[in-house]
């Protein structure tokens, strides 16, 4: 008897959609299920921006000459719901106006009424002492990037 019950337990521990709140039966094969449907994993994708899938992002223009920047690939946290990374406008690159070195662009992410989320965001000039900062964020970013890529290609070795 206590075999039947754990057993039915087991299979009637399911998870629910966090878009919609609905069950979500497992079905024993493969990594379990997050979403009932494709279209609620789209409406929560939709709700819960990334910074490295916001297509609002390449669509920034530089406050000095109004051209197009191209940010950098290293997005870095600023607090417990903000992104920045340093965009360069090529045009204006390497000139001695002050977007010559890089604007900053920030992204500040809020939920306005705890359950949709809304974002803030901003072009920035930076400071000397901010370029410098980004640089020494940038390099610790690419470490561990490189240390957690060494670390699964080990595990990948020792598993094979």
């Amino acid at each position: 008897m206590e075999d039947y019950t754990a057993e039915m337990i087991r299979d009637m521990a399911f998870s629910f959609c966090p878009q919609c709140g609905t069950a979500i039966v497992p079905n024993h094969k493969g990594r379990p299920r997050k979403f009932c449907s494709p279209e609620c994993r789209s409406r929560w994708n939709n709700t819960h921006p990334k910074p490295e899938n916001w297509k609002t992002v390449r669509s920034k223009i530089c406050p000095v000459c109004g051209g197009d920047l191209q940010p950098d690939d290293i997005w870095l946290k600023k607090g417990n719901s903000g992104w920045y990374t340093l965009s360069v406008c090529p045009a204006c690159a390497g000139t001695g106006n002050e977007a010559g070195k890089g604007v900053f662009q920030r992204y500040k992410l809020a939920r306005r009424d705890g359950l949709h989320w809304s974002f803030a965001r901003c072009v920035q000039i930076p400071d000397e002492a901010g370029l410098a900062r980004w640089e020494r964020m940038r390099a610790q970013q690419i470490e561990r990037m490189q240390a957690r890529a060494e670390k699964a290609a080990a595990e990948a070795a020792g598993k094979a």
